[in-house]
């Protein structure tokens, strides 16, 4: 989804909400996909790593949904079904996309970040790219640790 982050986003038009509900779901299966990383771990050191990032994650899905709300005055719905990527079966690969997804997530945030003025919104976004970088960094981490685990 492209996104002209020259203009400012206030008032909020249909295309800023797309965005936003897109980041939220987004992070919603990125919290699914953590969680079902953890299955595959072996380490416990590598499960309390992946624990942290799901607890970010939940806070991320958190602060999208603020932020609609905020701007929308409506409640992004809780029930709906959360797509699933496919999961291989080994931890490194799946560390591995889950890296690359980290850092194509803070190249989109940064994008939604630029459109915004309100301080508080902007401040919800720059923790979440950080956040992201530094899951990114964690999920580099454990694709080292386990390289040699995975090579033929």
């Amino acid at each position: 989804m492209e996104f002209n982050y020259k203009a400012r986003l206030t008032p909020p038009n249909q295309k800023v909400l797309e965005i936003l509900q897109s980041a939220w779901e987004g992070e919603r299966e990125n919290e699914a996909s953590v969680h079902r990383l953890m299955k595959l771990a072996k380490d416990s050191a590598d499960r309390e790593i992946l624990r942290m990032i799901r607890m970010d994650e939940h806070k991320h899905v958190k602060y999208f949904a603020e932020i609609y709300t905020q701007l929308s005055g409506q409640v992004l719905p809780q029930n709906t079904r959360i797509t699933q990527r496919p999961m291989g079966w080994d931890f490194y690969s799946e560390c591995e996309k889950m890296m690359y997804t980290y850092t194509e997530n803070v190249e989109f945030y940064r994008r939604i970040y630029f459109g915004f003025s309100d301080q508080d919104i902007r401040d919800m976004l720059f923790e979440i790219m950080t956040d992201e970088t530094n899951m990114a960094v964690k999920m580099s981490h454990m694709c080292n640790k386990n390289r040699e685990l995975f090579s033929i």
